[in-house]
């Protein structure tokens, strides 16, 4: 409901007649009535985001016992744009997204604290007997170094000189954990663990095992977070870390392993960014860091790496744009699950050589950014919120995977535009803070990530003034001077006038106009007229205006019309009323309320 108070004045002959005005108001000069004009004057009171996750599988690089080389994981033969396929030792397994492993590892341990990682070096002389406590008293290891070393027994005859006929330790249902004192056992070249019962962190001292060239530790229950140690294993050419609860990110300390082939750190929690130092790995052919929650952006730097061959980071948090470095290059790419874009995707060759799939479930292909389209306000001035979601002008950013909504991550940038001035209303992260005025309506143009090249990571909003209201209309009515009669007089408004109807709602409804004045008409002096103003209807019906609102308009818009003008015919509309013998050369005055109210 709209309301807007008129102030009206009635002028006798005598007297100059004036305007009285009030609050969101207008002036009513009326006829005049010959007496002798009175001194005394009068103001009057004043008022006024199904997701279609890639059901990816993990290609986990076999060891044995024969071989000391890097191991690369194979890319698959056959691969539909919905499924990648792993090969695992001896078995063949499938694993979405969202899956657990099959036996449910234990909850995540506490993070392991970081030591430093140079200088490491077992120091126990070769004489010096073995015990068990060397080894934490883990039986896994006590139990292995047994069986390989079946002529000597720990902590009578067993020295750390012994330990070197070590080189292969490759076990499958370990219980325990890695003790530090794996640092022992200098002449390992292989490391291969498997079992859900392997827990706790994986220990500093491994950074001693100089002679070590694969490490390769899966479907455990290990814990903490990736020693910077694993950077001076000079010998190290296969580095694989699957299906684990390893935390943290990955150190940039790997990059001094300089003899790294093939990096797997597979389906574990790690974070952070992606290091642009592992570029620079000399003979790195194959890195893999699927299924972790790795964020950022792509380092461009990995489009020139010396060797690589394949660059997998599917199902991360990966933010941004992919570098046209590396979408142009001849690397086999994996990206899907990740809310990444390109630009100029019409041009991106989009499966890899062998028909694995590179980009779907991203804004490369499937991936629609979205928000509200349209956000109505009733004020002609409006602060905008595009990011507070308790705001009435809440953009509402999210994707769309077809039909299912999606959480946009954290770290993506938004560029809001206003379409009609071509301004930049705010260039940056979401932050529910931010905000900026509107006058009247705008539409708004959305880039995600400055990908201006794709139009999947584009939405607009239209921010309307939603409003009803009444417009344009006089501040006065004047109904002129004239001669007291003996008759009973009706007088017109000396000049045409009419009420302007602005509206700018969405969904039009039916609307009506309605009048009351508050008190009578009242002259300087105190003297009123008993009927004063009236309304009269196009058949001649006359209605005395009072405190009760009368309906005087009534109109049902097209969905086009976003201003009505309301004028009366000669013979209607309002009136002052002067009966005989009520009127005095006076001033007379009053007010009309008017309200416009959106029902029928």
């Amino acid at each position: 409901m709209f309301k807007k108070r008129i102030s009206m004045l009635l002028v006798a002959l005598i007297l100059p007649f004036g305007m009285i005005s009030t609050p969101s108001a207008s002036t009513v000069d009326s006829p005049t009535i010959e007496e002798p004009p009175q001194d005394n004057t009068e103001t009057p009171d004043e008022t006024a985001e199904t997701s279609n996750e890639i059901a990816e599988t993990k290609e986990v690089p076999t060891t044995t016992e024969e071989t000391t080389e890097a191991i690369v994981p194979e890319e698959p033969t056959t691969e539909t744009e919905q499924e990648d396929i792993i090969l695992e030792p001896d078995t063949t397994t499938e694993k979405n997204e969202t899956e657990s492993s099959p036996t449910s590892p234990p909850t995540r341990k506490t993070n392991e604290t970081k030591s430093p990682a140079n200088n490491l070096q077992a120091s126990k002389p070769d004489t010096d007997i073995v015990n068990a406590s060397d080894f934490d008293n883990q039986q896994w290891l006590i139990n292995e170094i047994a069986r390989q070393i079946p002529t000597k027994t720990m902590g009578s005859t067993l020295t750390f000189g012994d330990l070197k006929k070590i080189t292969n330790i490759n076990l499958t249902s370990v219980n325990g954990s890695i003790p530090p004192g794996i640092e022992y056992l200098s002449e390992l070249s292989i490391l291969s663990l498997r079992g859900y019962g392997l827990t706790g962190p994986l220990p500093t001292s491994i950074g001693s095992l100089s002679k070590l060239t694969v490490l390769d530790i899966g479907e455990t229950s290990l814990s903490g977070s990736l020693p910077a140690s694993l950077g001076n294993l000079s010998s190290l050419t296969n580095l694989s870390l699957y299906d684990n609860l390893i935390t943290g990110t990955i150190p940039k300390e790997l990059a001094n392993a300089t003899s790294l082939q093939s990096i797997y750190l597979v389906e574990s929690q790690l974070s952070g960014e992606l290091p642009k130092e592992l570029a620079t790995l000399p003979q790195l052919k194959s890195i893999n860091l699927a299924f972790n929650e790795i964020s950022g952006t792509v380092p461009a730097e990995f489009a020139s790496a010396p060797a690589l061959e394949d660059f997998y980071v599917n199902s991360n948090k990966l933010t941004g744009i992919i570098p046209d470095a590396i979408t142009q290059s001849t690397l086999s790419l994996k990206f899907s699950n990740n809310q990444i874009s390109a630009n100029n995707v019409a041009s991106l060759t989009l499966t890899n050589p062998v028909g694995s799939a590179r980009y779907t479930n991203t804004f490369v292909t499937n991936f629609q950014l979205a928000s509200k389209t349209t956000i109505p306000t009733t004020t002609h001035s409006t602060v905008i919120k595009p990011f507070d979601s308790t705001s009435n002008t809440y953009f509402d950013l999210h994707y769309l995977n077809q039909s299912t909504r999606g959480t946009l991550q954290s770290a993506h940038t938004y560029k809001i535009i206003n379409q009609d001035t071509q301004e930049v209303m705010y260039d940056g992260p979401a932050n529910k803070d931010v905000s900026f005025t509107q006058s009247e309506s705008a539409d708004y143009f959305i880039i995600m990530d400055d990908a201006v090249g794709n139009s999947h990571n584009t939405t607009s909003v239209s921010v309307q003034v939603n409003i009803l209201e009444l417009g344009n209309m006089p501040d006065s009515i004047n109904f002129g001077t004239h001669k007291i009669t003996s008759t009973t007089q009706l007088y017109k408004p000396t000049e045409d006038w009419s009420i302007q109807v602005n509206d700018t709602r969405a969904t039009k409804t039916p609307w009506r106009l309605s009048v009351a004045t508050p008190s009578k008409m009242q002259s300087s002096s105190g003297h009123t007229l008993s009927e004063g103003l009236i309304y009269k209807a196009e058949n001649g019906t006359e209605t005395t205006l009072s405190n009760q609102y009368l309906d005087v308009y009534q109109y049902t818009p097209n969905s086009t019309d976003t201003q009505v003008n309301i004028t009366w015919p000669e013979n209607a509309g309002i009136f002052l009323k002067v009966k005989a013998g009520e009127g005095y050369a006076e001033s007379y005055s009053g007010e009309l309320d008017w309200t416009l109210t959106d029902a029928p």
